[in-house]
C-alpha cells in the first residue's frame, strides 16, 4: 500500500503544480503571487487541523481521507473552474491527501522511518514535473483516479501486507500492530514536538540560502528532484539501519560542507542534495514516536511549519540580493546546525524514556 500512496503523492504535487502554472500565463506577477500564497497556506497550514480531525474523530480512516484528498486534486486539476475554485480545491486536497497518506505510513510503520520515507520521497519529483510540464495536467488527474481506485480496491478486498526484514525485501505492515506508547509526560510530549518542528522550520530557513549555477536547464532540475526524492527515500532506511542520531549528524554535518563549500560543482552538490534531504523522514519519525496516538496530526504538524520557514527564507534570500557567497554560507552552516541541535535534544528526550539503542 505504501507503494501506491508514494505513487499517489507524486501525481498529487504534480497535478497541484501542473494546475498552479498553466493559469499563470494569463496573470499578472502580483496575481500569480497572490493565488500561489493562498494555494500553499491552504495545502501546508491546515495540515494539522485536518490531521488532528482525522486522529480523532474520524478515527484514524487515513486511506479513506487519502483517496478522497487525491480525487478532490484531480477533479480540480481536469475540470476549466475558476481559478479560486480550483486554487481551493487542489489545495484543500492536497493537504487531506498528504495528511491521510502520511498517517497511514506512520501508524502501519512501528515506529520505523522506512515507510514515512518511501512515501515523502516522490512529491518532490512530480512537483518539478508539474512545474515544467503544466499542459499535462489532464494525464496526472486521470493517474490519480487510476490509483485511487486501486487503494480502494485493496482497502475493499481486506488484503494486508506486512512490513519486516526478509531478505532485504519491504512490505508494509498490519495497522492492528502498532507501535508501544513511549511513557512520557505530556510537557515532554510538547517539548519534543516544539523542537523538532523549529529543527523544520530552521532547516527550511536555511535551506533557502545556497544556490546552484549548474542547475539550469530541465536536465538538470530534474536531476535535482530525483536526489532530492532519493535523499528523502534513503533518510528513512538510514534510520533504521543506523538510527536517527547517526543518520542525522551524518546527514546534516556532510550536506552542511558540500553544499555551503561545492555549490558549482554539480556532482558534489547532488551528494549534498542527498545528505540533506534524509533529515525529513527522521524528524518525520520522531514526531511519530512521540505521540504515536496521533500519527496524522504529527504528520501534518510539521508540514504546517515547514511552510513558514521557507516562505521566510525565500523572503529573506531575494532580501539579501547579491549578497556575497560567505554570507549565505555562514547563514546556511549556523541554521543547519541549530536544526540538528534541536534534532539531537528532541532524541534525548525520547531516550529517556524509550529503547536507547533506537537512537544510538
Amino acid at each position: 500500500m505504501i507503494y501506491l500512496l508514494a505513487a499517489l503523492h507524486a501525481l498529487v504535487d504534480a497535478a497541484c503544480a501542473a494546475k498552479l502554472y498553466s493559469a499563470a500565463g494569463s496573470l499578472t506577477v502580483m496575481e500569480i503571487s497572490s493565488w500561489f500564497l493562498l494555494y500553499n497556506l491552504i495545502a501546508f497550514s491546515t495540515q494539522a487541523i485536518l490531521g488532528g480531525i482525522l486522529d480523532t474523530v474520524f478515527h484514524r480512516q487515513h486511506l479513506i481521507a487519502a483517496v478522497t484528498g487525491a480525487v478532490i486534486v484531480a477533479l480540480g486539476a481536469a475540470f476549466t473552474l475558476t481559478l479560486p475554485v480550483s486554487v481551493c480545491m487542489i489545495g484543500l486536497g492536497n493537504s487531506l491527501f498528504h495528511t491521510g497518506g502520511g498517517g497511514y505510513c506512520l501508524s502501519v510503520s512501528r515506529g520505523k522511518a522506512a515507510g514515512i520515507g518511501l512515501f515523502v520521497g516522490p512529491g518532490s519529483l512530480g512537483l518539478v514535473l508539474g512545474t515544467l510540464f503544466p499542459a499535462a495536467k489532464a494525464f496526472f488527474a486521470a493517474g490519480l483516479i487510476i490509483l485511487g481506485i486501486a487503494v480502494i480496491y485493496l482497502v475493499s478486498t481486506g488484503d494486508r501486507f506486512q512490513m519486516r526484514k526478509q531478505t532485504g525485501a519491504l512490505f508494509v505492515l498490519s495497522e492492528d500492530k502498532p507501535q508501544e506508547d513511549l511513557p512520557l509526560s505530556p510537557w515532554t510530549r510538547v517539548m519534543i514536538a516544539v523542537f523538532l518542528c523549529l529543527a523544520v522550520v530552521f532547516r527550511a530557513f536555511g535551506g533557502s540560502f545556497p544556490s546552484y549555477s549548474w542547475k539550469k536547464g530541465v536536465t538538470a532540475i530534474i536531476v535535482a528532484a530525483i536526489f532530492v526524492m532519493a535523499g528523502k527515500i534513503a533518510g528513512g532506511f538510514a534510520c533504521d539501519k543506523f538510527g536517527a542520531v547517526r543518520t542525522i549528524i551524518v546527514s546534516s554535518l556532510l550536506a552542511a560542507v558540500i553544499i555551503a563549500f561545492f555549490p558549482d560543482n554539480a556532482p558534489a552538490s547532488l551528494v549534498g542534495i542527498l545528505a540533506l534531504n534524509m533529515a525529513m523522514p527522521v524528524t518525520l519519525i520522531l514526531l511519530y514516536r512521540s505521540m504515536n496516538k496521533y500519527p496524522a496530526f504529527a504528520f501534518g504538524l510539521a508540514a504546517s511549519v515547514l511552510f513558514p520557514g521557507a516562505l521566510l527564507g525565500t523572503m529573506a534570500g531575494s532580501g539579501m540580493g547579491t549578497a556575497s557567497s560567505p554570507i549565505r554560507t555562514g547563514l546556511f552552516i549556523s541554521f543547519s546546525l541549530i536544526a540538528l541541535i534541536f534534532v539531537l535534544v528532541s532524541c534525548m528526550l525520547i531516550a529517556r524514556r524509550g529503547k536507547k539503542e533506537d537512537f544510538s
